[in-house]
C-alpha cells in the first residue's frame, strides 16, 4: 500500500505528465500548419497580378507564359524564345497591348495549338494560386466598327486574331485579307472577298451572314 506522501507525489507526477503531452501536441500542430503555410506554390508569388497568353505557331517555345500588364504582342513573342520567321510578325500587330487570356498565334508554324495546355484563364493575383484561376466567360471579340450590325464581324477593322476566329478561316487566308484591304484599302461589299487567295465560294456563304463593311 502507497503512503499519502507517496500518492500525493504520484498525482503530481502524473498531472505534470498530463500538461506535457498537451503542450507537445500544441506545439506539433503549430509547427504543421507553419509547414503548410511555408509550402504554398513559388509559382503564386511568380505570376502574381501577370496577364497570361497562350502563344504557338511560328516560335521556338510555344506554351503559356505570364506578361506584365502593359505588355505587348511582341513581348509575348519574345518570351516564346522568339519568331522562327520574324519577317511575318507584321501580320500580329506586334505592338498592340495583349489582353488576358489572349490566344496569339504567330505565322511560320502549326496552326494547331495544344489542347492540353490551351486553356482560357483570368489573371492570377496573390488570392488566386495559377493553378486554381478561373475560366472566365468568353470574351466577345466583335469588332464591328461603329457599324449597325453589332452581332457581326467588319472586315473592314477585323484584325488577324478576329478573323481567325471565323469558321474555316487559317493562318493564311486571315493574313490575305488583310494584305488586299491594306493595298486597296475599304471593303466596298463583302463579295470582295472571293477573289481573295483561300476563299471559296462554300466557305464565303458560310462566313457571308457573319460578316459586315
Amino acid at each position: 500500500m502507497f503512503s499519502r506522501r507517496q500518492l500525493l507525489a504520484l498525482t503530481v507526477m502524473l498531472v505534470i505528465l498530463v500538461v506535457g503531452l498537451a503542450v507537445y501536441f500544441k506545439l506539433s500542430k503549430k509547427e504543421n500548419a507553419v509547414t503548410e503555410v511555408s509550402s504554398t506554390p513559388a509559382a503564386t508569388e511568380q505570376t502574381s497580378g501577370k496577364l497570361p497568353c497562350y502563344v504557338y505557331g511560328g516560335v521556338k517555345n510555344p506554351g503559356l507564359y505570364y506578361l506584365d500588364e502593359g505588355a505587348a504582342r511582341k513581348d509575348a513573342v519574345n518570351a516564346a524564345g522568339g519568331a522562327l520567321k520574324p519577317e511575318d510578325l507584321a501580320g500580329i500587330e506586334p505592338e498592340k497591348k495583349i489582353t488576358s487570356g489572349e490566344v496569339l498565334y504567330v505565322p511560320g508554324g502549326s496552326q494547331t495549338p495544344d489542347s492540353s495546355i490551351l486553356q482560357p484563364v483570368s489573371p492570377v493575383t496573390a488570392e488566386t494560386p495559377a493553378s486554381t484561376a478561373e475560366t472566365p466567360a468568353a470574351e466577345d471579340k466583335t469588332n464591328t466598327g461603329g457599324n449597325e450590325n453589332t452581332d457581326k464581324l467588319s472586315i473592314n477593322t477585323a484584325t488577324f486574331d478576329d478573323l481567325m476566329e471565323l469558321p474555316g478561316v487559317n493562318a493564311e487566308l486571315a493574313d490575305n485579307i488583310l494584305k488586299l484591304r491594306e493595298k486597296r484599302g475599304k471593303f466596298e461589299n463583302l463579295e470582295e472577298l472571293l477573289p481573295v487567295h483561300g476563299m471559296t465560294e462554300e466557305l464565303f456563304s458560310k462566313l457571308k451572314p457573319v460578316l459586315c463593311l
